[in-house]
Formats: structure tokens, sequence, C-alpha cells
């Protein structure tokens, strides 16, 4: 009989010991969800990222439970109680020691948390703290049936999220690729960089060695001298890349309804972009995206096998150190391992996509965002600063009277007109600015070299561009997204594949982004999508073949803040209309920075630009969606990080 005696008390204590640590695991995951919730009120609901974000909450919960079970294990075992053959008591006197651990880390955590305490030496100080506390718990009354039932209760609780955690997230529905026939077809690589200015480029007018790389790259391929952003920020503006179509018609980045500006259309699945196109003709489609405007959620995503956002990714690490337990995980991981947006990281995983030798061609799209804000002092580092503490606190001058230090994110605050910088700070963003373009040149080089080498064994067409580009007081503002002077919407334009394209060739008419995917096609071989309007895209391809090319005329519309203006170029003008009615001109040729409004002195070319724009500008003014849509928590923070909201 003593063997089954034995026995029992064995499952007993198997049966105790995981039910103890299932209630730990849900009294953890609650108090994590619960910080979560409380820091950021916009990210409930199971639906989406925000709720896997709360969903990493309980399951870093449930984790820390695991982790903390050898330390259960030895509480039980030498417990007074557990000597006096007591276990089940043992046991939940352990796990309320553990749970008292856990309680003062939370709370020790906090405490620590002041500009007093250096962040290196926090986290080790809470956790002295909280172990501590812990240990007095040890000789307190055990805890009482009520209690244990309540912790018992949270399980399913903890258990739920964590299942949510682990399910994959959905992605968008692209269309179905027909198989691969064979047919050699060149890989395609789109390369884009955020908020980057022509004018760096030395093919621009910008000053030599700032960007070598791609000066190099520009000169092997046709450059285009008058490309037009679709739009002065970048939602519209790829949306009209990927769709050929302007930024009114696909209607994409427009606002939803009145109230804060980011709450924006996503891009309609009705449109086929250029991956499915692509996909459809039997290419593996993959991208690197960096910008929380282009996430899968907006749109971006359709027609992709595999669709990276490591700015997105990186900032997941932004609710993480809200999280107590997530702070202490943050202390210790790579900086690596919770995303890399930069230049290097790019390239990098570019570089394995294109080392595979899988025989269906590969379309590759590489957005960069280094030259974006916000402005670091070195672009090159991978730096772990709590964005939401640097938008919370307004900048101060320092001793030397200026307000952009190492590290600037509060554009918003410029924006604004809260802060007033100094022309020394002015100064020091252009040269921060500057340092992100070089730094992206050395890696987008990186990548044109591969290209390089690999050009006979694998032939590929690039087309290199930028969304859009960026303002320093050209006209008197900064940043983007507001006007559509040169110095935002020309942006560079290049197509590179040596032994196809004619190298240093270039074209000084007019083109637009909406040209970009039907010129890609052209050359791959396949079918364009078909051109309704004069502002929808063409093949660039007879730019350089034919003699005599004439493209209509390009335009920009939508911009995200102030109020709604339009842009036309077309032969040698630019025309801009603004919502009060003044239309500006300039002659590009003998005013390219458009310090000079012509609009008096040529009132018959003013009147055709206005007639064309008038329409536009009214659809953009009365343009909003029917159902006012919410920006989730991941939304949001990416967004921070990209200085665009407080």
């Amino acid at each position: 009989m003593q063997p089954d005696g034995g026995s029992a008390v064995g499952s007993q204590r198997r049966a105790s010991t995981l039910l103890s640590l299932i209630a730990l695991g849900g009294l953890l995951a609650a108090v994590q969800g619960l910080f979560l919730l409380w820091r950021f009120p916009q990210s409930g609901g199971l639906d989406g990222l925000s709720g896997q974000l709360l969903a990493l909450a309980f399951g870093s919960g449930l984790l820390s439970a695991l982790l903390l079970s050898p330390l259960w294990w030895l509480l039980r075992r030498f417990h007074p109680a557990a000597k006096q053959g007591r276990w089940q008591a043992a046991g939940w006197s352990a796990t309320l020691s553990l749970a008292m651990v856990v309680a003062g880390w939370l709370v020790a955590d906090r405490l620590t948390r002041t500009p007093w305490i250096d962040p290196a030496v926090a986290p080790w100080l809470a956790l002295g703290l909280a172990l501590l506390l812990g240990l007095l718990a040890l000789s307190w009354p055990l805890p009482s049936k009520g209690l244990r039932w309540t912790a018992i209760g949270l399980a399913p609780l903890a258990l739920l999220w964590t299942v949510v955690a682990l399910l994959p997230s959905t992605g968008p529905t692209t269309a179905r690729a027909r198989p691969w026939d064979g047919t050699p077809r060149p890989d395609i690589v789109l390369v884009t960089v955020d908020t980057l200015r022509a004018d760096r480029l030395a093919a621009y007018g910008g000053r030599d060695g700032l960007t070598p790389a791609l000066d190099k790259a520009a000169s092997e391929g046709v450059l285009f001298h008058r490309p037009v952003a679709s739009s002065p920020w970048t939602m519209p503006s790829i949306a009209s890349l990927m769709t050929s179509v302007s930024t009114l018609e696909h209607g994409a980045g427009l606002p939803l309804a009145p109230g804060p500006t980011f709450l924006r259309t996503p891009l309609a699945e009705d449109w086929e972009v250029l991956a499915e196109r692509l996909k459809g003709a039997g290419y593996r489609t993959r991208a690197v995206v960096n910008n929380a405007f282009l996430s899968p959620e907006r749109g971006f995503a359709q027609g992709f096998d595999l669709y990276e956002t490591p700015l997105l990714d990186s900032s997941r690490a932004t609710f993480l150190a809200e999280v107590p337990l997530g702070r202490l995980a943050l202390h210790l991981l790579p900086l690596e391992a919770l995303g890399d947006p930069r230049a290097a990281a790019v390239t990098d995983r570019a570089l394995e996509w294109l080392a595979d030798d899988d025989p269906a061609p590969l379309f590759l799209w590489l957005h960069y965002i280094d030259p974006h804000a916000p402005y670091r002092a070195h672009p090159e580092a991978l730096q772990r600063i709590s964005m939401l503490e640097e938008l919370e606190a307004s900048p101060r001058a320092a001793d030397d009277g200026t307000v952009v230090g190492q590290f600037f994110v509060a554009a918003h605050w410029i924006r604004g007109g809260l802060v007033w910088l100094s022309h020394e700070d002015r100064r020091r963003l252009v040269t921060f600015y500057d340092a992100a373009v070089r730094y992206t040149d050395v890696h987008v080089g990186r990548l044109f070299e591969a290209l390089r080498q690999r050009q006979e064994r694998r032939p590929t067409l690039v087309a290199f561009t930028a969304d859009h580009g960026e303002e320093f007081w050209d006209h008197g503002r900064f940043e983007h997204g507001h006007d559509y002077y040169n110095e935002v919407t020309r942006v560079p334009l290049f197509f590179w594949a040596p032994g196809v394209l004619p190298a240093g060739h270039s074209v000084d008419e007019p083109a637009g982004l909406v040209d970009i995917a039907p010129t890609l096609l052209d050359l791959a071989g396949l079918p364009q999508p078909e051109a309704n309007g004069w502002d929808d895209g063409l093949s660039l391809v007879p730019a350089w073949r034919a003699e005599t090319f004439d493209l209509p005329p390009r335009d920009s519309g939508n911009n995200l803040y102030n109020h709604p203006a339009v842009l036309i170029e077309e032969g040698p003008w630019r025309a801009i209309l603004r919502a009060h009615g003044l239309l500006e001109l300039y002659h590009v040729p003998t005013d390219p920075l458009e310090q000079r409004d012509v609009a008096l002195l040529q009132p018959e070319t003013t009147k055709v630009f206005r007639e064309i724009l008038q329409p536009r500008l009214e659809a953009f003014m009365e343009a909003a969606g029917d159902e006012p849509a919410g920006l989730s928590a991941e939304d949001m923070e990416g967004l921070r990080s990209l200085g665009y909201v407080q």
C-alpha cells in the first residue's frame, strides 16, 4: 500500500506545482497587460497588431513564470512547511513569495526611472529591491483560500492571451501567381530612399563627394533631371508609384474625416499594384520597408510574398520599455534583436535574398529611412532611445543656447511654431541630414556593387528614386508634407541595367513617380497598366530610345499639413495653386530655385494652369471618407518614431 500512497502524494505534488506555476503566470501576465493598457489606452482590442502587443505582454508574463520556476522550486523545497510535509502549503507560500518579487519589481522599476539614477543601473537596482521584498514575504502568513482561487482564475486569461500571441498575423490578400514558364526575365530591384532631396546627388547639382556610390550608379544608367514626386509626403507618393495613377485617383492618404491629421485612407485592395503584376508573371516578391505609413495594414503589402517592416518591429520596443519585465529584457537583449531599420541592415537583408539561386525572377523593393527625422549625429549607430520620453519632454536649450543635441526628434515642435531654432541649430540639422544621406549612400553602394558582380549571371534592372525631399527653410518651412517647392517635390530618378540601358544618358523632360511601374514592366517585357488620363503613368523607355518623346504634364497633390494645394509641371513651367486661390508660376530654366513668381507677368499661362488645377484642388478640399478610423497603438508609435506626432 505504501507505493500507492507515495504515487498519490507525487501526483498531488505535480498537480500543485503545475497549478501554482499557471497561477503565477496569470498574475505576471495580468499585471503586465494592465501596465500596457494604462500606458497606452488606445492599444486595446484583440484584433491586429494592437492585440498582439498586449499578447506579448501577457506571454512574457508566462515566460517570466517559467524562468522563475527554479527559484520557486528552491523556495518550495526548503520552506519550513515543506519540511513538515505540507507540500501544498509550501507551494502556495512560494507562489506568493515570487508574486511579491514581481510586485516589488513593478514598484521599484517605476521608482528608479528618475533622472538621478543611471539608466544602466536602474534595472539591477529594481531587481535587488524586488528580491528583498520577496524574501521578506517568506515570513508572512500563508495566503487565504480566496487569494489562491483569485490567482487560479487569472490562468485562463493568461492562456488566452498567449494563444493570441502565437497566432500568425493575417497578411493582405494577394493575387495568385501563375506558374513561371522559364522565360528569362530580369530580376527587378526598386530602391526608394525616404526624404532624399535630389540636390544631394552630384548629378542634380549637389556637392561632389556626398553620394559617390549613387553618382556612379546614375552615370551607368539613364538619369531623369526633372522627376516630380506625386505628393510631398510618403503615403500617397508611394501609392502613385505602385499604382501608376495620380494621388487624386487612387485616393490613398486622403483625410478620412475632420479631426486628427493622421487619420488617412489606406491604399484600396481594388488597385492592381506593381508587385501583383510581377507576381502574376511568375516573380518572387520581397520587400524591406521602413515607414509607418507603408505598413501592411495601410495596403502596401499587396502582392508581396514577404513584407518585412524593421522600423515597426523596433517600435514595439517602446511598448516593451513600458512593461517592467520587458524593460529588463530590453536591457539584456542585443539592439538588433528587436528590429534594425538602418541602411546597413536593409542592404544585408537584400543581399541574402539576392544570393538565392531560385530560377524564378525576383522583384525586390527596398525602402530606406535613414535621411528621415529623427536627426542623429551618428546615423550609423543603432541607439536604444525611448521615443516616448523624448517626445513627452519639450526641447531644452543647452548652455551654448542650442536646442539640437546629438539626437533630435522634435520636428512637431518646430512645425507647430513652439520652438524657434537658431542659425547654429539649423546648420546642425542640415549636417545631420547630410550625414544620414552619406551613410545611406555607402550601403546602397554595397547593393549596387553586389548587383554588378552578379549582372552577367543574373541580369537585374534597378529603379532608384525617393518618395519626396526635405525642406530646410528654403522657402521658410522645415521638414516635408507642407508644400510643393522644388526642394520637396523634386526627387532623384534613374534606371540602371548595364548592357541593356545606355550608360550616361539623361532626359530633361519632366517625369513622375507614376511612370516608374510602366517603365519597369516595359523593360521586363510585360503588359503595362492602361493609361486613362493625362496624369496616369507611361513607360519612359521611348524617352531614351526615340528621337522625340513628349511626356504629358506631371502633377503632385495631397499634402499632409496646412491647407490643400496642388502642383503641375509641364515644359519650362511649374505652377502651384493654393486653397486661398493664389497661383504661383515659376520658369524652371531661369529660376530653378523658385525665387521669382511670374504669374502676373504670364497671365495667359497662369490662366491655362489654373483651369487645369482648380478642379483638382477642389476635389482634394472636398475629399473625406465616410467613417473615421482610429490609429492603432503601433501606428502611433511608428509615427512617433519618425517625429510626426507627439
